[in-house]
């Protein structure tokens, strides 16, 4: 019966990336291989853990083809009003990580010691970083706290993200998730009916998001258990930013740019649960 592993990979090169942890986690065939990076980049001012590409690996652990496009974001992307970009990870850059740390089946253990595949049940990480805003790269606008759970089940994320000054917000977002246009066509909201894709596509009050390929049978769900200022459901919301090569899918936390005042000392709590699945 095939099982979770880890490795530790220093020559992963994707997105910045100048060390890694590979996760493997059994599908019906194959493995889905998220990867779990430290992206570093002094042009966007940025040194973070973040989740990153993910690929499609056989059962031999070879690479087959990408589940996720290059470059795009999962966790976190915060956009100050009147600012030329967002904040958070790879993507936008302005995030700096203080604390990184990671349990394997409960207990404590060093990232870089798993240089071999390793199984494992269960793996948890925690990351605590800040945010600086766009205008300067100087000014600590936020704090953001993640922690990661991953399984079997796929990976469940819970964020806090402490305000540190006030502002006027834009669009944001606290769960994204980047399936390729190659590999989907059809979408499922609150576990109704598939429908097609279509780019530019929001609905209101929703918690979960399935977007898959009637052919390639590979499901990319995305679900907000906790939100912040949404107990219903958030906005969702599916782009291709330009016309890029991803479905990607998106859970607004301020969908009207400009009108949400953000207080020092607010918190934002969020939940997101992850899952690919391929059922070929």
């Amino acid at each position: 019966m095939k099982g979770n592993y880890i490795r530790y990979d220093k020559d992963l090169n994707i997105e910045s990336a100048i060390e890694a942890l590979r996760i493997y986690i059994p599908t019906e065939k194959g493995y889905v291989n998220y990867n779990f990076l430290r992206s570093v980049s002094d042009a966007k001012f940025l040194d973070t853990w973040r989740l990153g590409q993910v690929f499609a690996y056989n059962d031999a652990f070879q690479k087959e083809y990408d589940l996720t496009t290059h470059g795009a974001e999962w966790d976190m992307a915060i956009r100050l009003k009147d600012r030329d970009d967002f904040i958070g990870g790879y993507a936008h850059g302005d995030e700096y990580f203080t604390k990184m740390s990671l349990k394997i089946d409960g207990k404590d253990a060093d990232i870089s010691s798993f240089t071999e595949m390793t199984p494992f049940e269960e793996l948890e990480i925690e990351v605590s970083s800040y945010g600086t805003d766009p205008d300067d790269h100087k000014t600590k606008v936020l704090n953001h706290i993640k922690h990661y759970n991953i399984g079997a089940q796929g990976i469940f994320l819970t964020q806090r993200v402490e305000w540190l000054g006030d502002y006027i917000l834009d669009s944001s977002f606290l769960a994204m998730m980047p399936p390729p246009k190659s590999l989907t066509d059809t979408v499922s909201i609150n576990g109704g009916k598939g429908e097609e894709v279509k780019i530019g596509m929001r609905v209101k009050h929703c918690k979960k998001a399935v977007v898959y390929g009637e052919k390639s049978k590979i499901y990319y769900e995305m679900a907000i258990p906790e939100y912040p200022y949404y107990d219903e459901g958030a906005e969702f919301h599916i782009t291709d930013n330009g016309n890029g090569g991803y479905n990607k899918m998106y859970f607004f936390v301020t969908p009207n740019k400009g009108d949400v005042k953000i207080k020092n000392g607010d918190v934002w709590n969020s939940v997101t649960q992850y899952s690919i699945k391929s059922l070929l």
